[in-house]
C-alpha cells in the first residue's frame, strides 16, 4: 500500500518552514532538502547561517517586514526556509523496518495538536506516524513549527483508507490499540505486546466507532478528577511513554 502524497495545500508543493528549531534540524538532517534560507541580518554568522553555507544552501538576509509576510504573522525568531516537498514514506517501507510502536492519527484537525503529537512521537522514539488524508490537518508550516524539527527525522505516511491500513498493520504482526476515554480497560492494564499500533482519533469525536471495531483492544487513561478526558496531544504523550516504558522493561 502506498502513501497518499497529495493534499490540497502545501504538501504537494515546495514548502516553507519558520522558527529556529525546525530550520536548524532540517539543515542538520537533510540539508539538500533546503532550497533557500532566510535570516535577519543580526543572525549573520549564527549556527544556522554556518550550516546553510556549509551545505551550499543560498542564504538571504531579510527585514522583519519580509518575515511577517513570509510566515503570515508566525513566531519566526528571524529564521525561515523554503524546502522541497515533504518526503512521505509508504506504509510498506515504514512497516518493513518493524518498529516497536507506530502511531496512527485519524481526524486530528488542530495543527497545534498534530505538531505536538509529532514532537512527542519523535522524542519517544516512535518508528513512524500514519496520518489519514481526509478531515485531517496537513503538514503546514505551523504544524512543523510546533513539532520543533521532529519532521526532519520522523517517518510519516499519509493514507486514504484507514480500515485497509489497519488490516495491513495487523497482518504485519501489530496489535492495534485504540485510545478512547470510555474504554473499560486501563492503559496501565494493557497486556504486553511486542509491536503496537496506537490509534488516536480527532479532537471532537475521538476514535470513530467503526475504527474502534477494527482495533484489537481499547484502552483509556484513568481520570481521577471531574474532567472526563484530556487534550489529544497530552493523552498521546502519556500513552506513548507508557508504551515505551513497557518496552524497556520487557527488554
Amino acid at each position: 500500500m502506498k502513501a497518499h502524497p497529495k493534499k490540497k495545500d502545501q504538501d504537494c508543493k515546495s514548502r516553507t518552514l519558520y522558527g529556529w528549531h525546525p530550520v536548524h534540524e532540517h539543515l542538520r538532517a537533510h540539508p539538500r532538502s533546503c532550497t533557500e534560507v532566510y535570516l535577519l541580518p543580526s543572525l549573520q554568522g549564527s549556527v544556522i547561517d554556518q550550516l546553510a553555507h556549509a551545505a551550499r544552501v543560498p542564504v538571504r538576509y531579510e527585514s522583519p517586514t519580509f518575515f511577517e509576510t513570509f510566515t503570515q504573522g508566525g513566531v519566526h525568531q528571524g529564521v525561515a526556509a523554503r524546502l522541497q516537498p515533504f518526503p512521505y514514506v509508504s506504509l510498506q517501507s515504514m512497516l518493513e523496518r518493524e518498529p516497536d510502536i507506530v502511531l496512527v492519527l485519524d481526524n486530528i484537525i488542530d495543527p497545534r495538536n498534530l505538531g505536538a503529537l509529532l514532537r512527542t512521537a519523535e522524542g519517544a522514539g516512535v518508528g513512524g506516524v500514519i496520518l489519514t488524508s481526509a478531515r485531517s490537518a496537513s503538514l503546514s508550516p505551523l504544524v512543523e513549527k510546533v513539532a520543533t524539527g521532529a519532521t526532519a527525522y520522523l517517518p510519516i505516511c499519509r493514507i486514504e483508507n484507514l480500515a485497509r491500513t489497519l488490516s495491513t498493520v495487523r497482518e504485519r504482526g501489530y496489535w492495534t490499540v485504540g485510545l478512547v476515554p470510555e474504554a473499560t480497560m486501563s492503559l496501565y492494564d494493557l497486556p504486553s505486546f511486542r509491536k503496537i499500533a496506537l490509534v488516536m482519533g480527532g479532537e471532537e469525536k475521538g476514535v470513530r466507532q467503526l475504527t474502534q471495531q477494527l482495533c484489537d483492544c481499547l484502552v483509556s487513561i484513568p481520570m481521577r478528577g471531574k474532567i472526563a478526558s484530556l487534550n489529544v496531544s497530552v493523552a498521546g504523550a502519556i500513552a506513548l511513554y507508557e508504551l515505551v516504558r513497557r518496552g524497556q522493561t520487557r527488554k
